[in-house]
């Protein structure tokens, strides 16, 4: 259930209006849907967080492999001026 689903399950909840689709009669069905909704938000609320966690990681990750990618060329920059030197050296 996304947000506006569920303000609006809260408002009806409120309001003791329970549409026939829901299939909640008594007092205890509605308190067990309510609860199973309560679950599966929470749910989806920590999906989200170890999603970010995981987003979190990849980005350090790449940070940590493009500084490692830019120190690499750095150093093939600098074999390749030694090669130069070395090779007008040998003619």
């Amino acid at each position: 259930m996304d947000s506006n689903q569920l303000n609006e399950l809260a408002t009806n909840a409120l309001l003791d209006h329970w549409p026939l689709h829901l299939g909640v009669r008594t007092e205890a069905e509605k308190v067990a849907y309510l609860a199973e909704q309560l679950r599966e938000a929470a749910d989806a609320e920590e999906r989200a967080d170890s999603l970010a966690d995981e987003l979190e990681t990849a980005q350090d990750q790449t940070y940590e492999y493009e500084r490692q990618l830019e120190a690499a060329n750095a150093k093939i920059s600098d074999l390749n001026a030694v090669i130069k030197e070395l090779k007008a050296k040998q003619q």
